[in-house]
């Protein structure tokens, strides 16, 4: 069970949704409708094809950042929603009717895995709709690292910590990764990452997958293949450094600094510190 308050009500209510209040949200930089149709794509709900007469789109996460900024644009309510279960709180906003239509003629040439349910939305007002497609050229790669920033905040997971081992030493894990169901938005992000101006491989960038361990879905069905894009050492420090000043999570930001701080304590010493279990270093000499 779970239940809803509104903690920060709409600013702008649907008969103020008026041509010039489009204007003014068509101001934003493109960058930024990037970064929302990663977002989308990681954890936005369109409706399926069964629903595809609703004109809606909705955000929940239980990070406040990514609705805060969407809530804002839109002027449209955010709610939190608290679980009887062992669940973390989440932060709700909805856009309906034309903000939702805007908003998704914004993103739809930016998304990868829900793309069609976008268009198919689009097609009940513009039956003749199609995304244009965004080349892989370097005047757009502004539009792409947006993309790329919005997917991470959403589906993205970078750590720094300490983990004993067997042997009652404490060690320095870290690592950057990506999680989806869907592979197209991983190949999408990898042949991003392997182009210019970025000098990874996709050794430095790698995709695998595999079977979920629980099953997740309601009606009981069959197990989903999970696909992770797993950074390898060298490339995790650089990528959190590029993409930490645009990426909107703060708690996934700021362990970009960690990862910073580990790395000169690597140049420093010539290698990776072993800790004691006060998490002290411990045989830092060459």
């Amino acid at each position: 069970m779970s239940k809803s308050k509104i903690i920060q009500a709409a600013t702008i209510h649907a008969p103020q949704c008026n041509k010039k209040y489009f204007a003014e949200i068509d101001e934003i930089d493109e960058p930024y409708w990037a970064q929302a149709g990663g977002m989308a794509d990681g954890d936005g709900y369109l409706p399926k094809k069964h629903h595809q007469q609703q004109m809606v789109y909705e955000l929940k996460m239980k990070d406040r950042e990514p609705v805060q900024w969407l809530a804002d644009v839109y002027g449209t309510t955010i709610s939190r929603i608290t679980y009887d279960e062992n669940w973390e709180d989440c932060y709700k906003t909805t856009l309906h009717g034309k903000r939702a239509l805007h908003f998704m003629l914004k993103i739809c040439p930016y998304l990868v895995e829900k793309r069609k349910e976008a268009t198919r939305i689009i097609n009940i007002k513009f039956p003749n709709y199609h995304p244009p497609k965004i080349p892989m050229t370097l005047d757009n790669m502004s539009k792409h690292m947006g993309y790329i920033a919005g997917f991470f905040d959403a589906e993205g997971s970078v750590q720094c910590r300490y983990k004993r081992t067997k042997d009652n030493h404490d060690i320095i894990k870290q690592w950057v990764t990506i999680t989806n169901t869907d592979i197209r938005p991983l190949k999408k992000i990898q042949q991003i990452l392997t182009s210019k101006p970025f000098c990874w491989t996709k050794k430095d960038v790698t995709i695998y997958s595999h079977q979920e361990k629980k099953i997740r879905l309601k009606d009981g069905g069959e197990k989903k293949l999970k696909h992770v894009m797993r950074f390898s050492t060298k490339a995790q420090i650089t990528f959190m450094a590029i993409f930490q000043p645009i990426i909107q999570i703060k708690r996934k930001a700021n362990i970009a600094d960690k990862l910073k701080t580990l790395r000169s304590i690597d140049v420093f010493m010539g290698k990776r510190p072993r800790l004691n279990v006060k998490g002290r270093p411990v045989n830092v000499t060459r």
